[in-house]
């Protein structure tokens, strides 16, 4: 069907910046990504407009469950302190998401169910693309 196709080409777009570098503030692939920027950029290619910072991305779309998660859904993650929101990525199949993680790493997939980082700091996925 339509949507499982739409956020296939998200998470497809997405997968072709893996390894790309981790820059604070940076918003596309010239200079790099974080985090926010990472997301927000796949989703202009798809004329989606995200907020700039993680927190603001937590508004767009319909929120999804874990045990739904579909290729193409952003997914939200607690900071460091799992006090509020600072990490967000997407979706892409099997627990596996890609996003722009850290200076050290840059752009990669990690597993949601099998990182215990990420695990623990899961809060919320929203579909987007419809």
């Amino acid at each position: 069907n339509n949507v499982a196709s739409k956020g296939t080409e998200v998470a497809e777009l997405a997968q072709k910046y893996l390894g790309y570098k981790y820059v604070v503030g940076g918003k596309n692939p010239e200079s790099g990504f974080d985090c926010s920027g990472f997301t927000r950029y796949i989703f202009l290619q798809f004329d989606h407009s995200l907020g700039s910072t993680a927190a603001g991305q937590n508004n767009v779309g319909v929120e999804v469950s874990r045990e739904d998660l579909k290729a193409g859904d952003l997914i939200l993650f607690y900071d460091e302190g799992k006090t509020k929101i600072g990490h967000t990525g997407i979706y892409v199949s099997d627990g596996n998401f890609v996003h722009s993680a850290n200076p050290e790493r840059g752009v990669v997939i990690d597993n949601i169910n099998s990182n215990s980082y990420y695990n623990t700091r899961f809060i919320s996925a929203r579909r987007i693309i419809k």
